[in-house]
């Protein structure tokens, strides 16, 4: 079955809140822009570590010191924003595993070609779970016109997925309300909507 993540984007323990109780259990904390709060970050481990909800922290590519952070506190689940370099994802990936912590997983974005060919030279190191297409990144690289048109990314993509999931990985992708039930929705094992797309629905 599919996993659905959600994005709130605004730093809001009272969305938070909100989104717990329609249901949503697995949670971006998006740490690439804006304004980061300590208190956020440790507030969200601190539910992570009550089972009440999962986040995901969101790491810039020159953000090691949010992870750092995020790792003292407690976090274990990371997704890493494209634009970073196979160095940075190597110091991350070795710290989570000096931590002993067998839980923790590392999501890697893709939002170029470049970043899609490095995938499985990624997927060797330690607590790499899987990889996230960023399409709307995708959509200009590629010089696509509609990135909304949902058979763009299912023809498009279902050889770089096929190729992960041989690897034993899991496929991630940014994702709108409108595409569930398509084919590109059961390519995927995570979906991942932004709030204010999902409430436009």
């Amino acid at each position: 079955m599919t996993q659905a993540w959600i994005n709130p984007i605004a730093w809001d323990l009272n969305l938070t809140h909100q989104l717990l109780k329609a249901g949503w259990s697995h949670i971006q904390v998006d740490c690439e822009g804006g304004f980061v709060d300590e208190r956020h970050l440790f507030a969200m481990v601190l539910l992570q570590k009550a089972g009440v909800l999962t986040p995901i922290f969101r790491i810039p590519p020159h953000g090691e010191y949010l992870f750092d952070k995020v790792l003292k506190f407690g976090g274990t689940q990371f997704l890493l924003s494209g634009g970073y370099t196979y160095q940075f994802i190597e110091g991350i990936s070795t710290k989570l595993a000096e931590s002993g912590e067998p839980s923790a997983n590392i999501y890697v974005m893709i939002e170029s070609a470049q970043e899609l060919e490095s995938a499985p030279q990624l997927s060797s190191l330690p607590h790499i779970r899987g990889f996230h297409f960023g399409l709307v990144d995708l959509a200009k690289e590629s010089k696509v016109d509609d990135w909304r048109n949902v058979n763009v990314w299912q023809r498009g993509l279902a050889s770089a997925i096929a190729q992960i999931k041989k690897e034993e990985k899991t496929c991630g992708s940014y994702f709108l309300p409108t595409w569930r039930g398509s084919e590109f929705e059961a390519q995927l094992d995570i979906c991942s909507y932004s709030v204010n797309e999902f409430c436009q629905k």
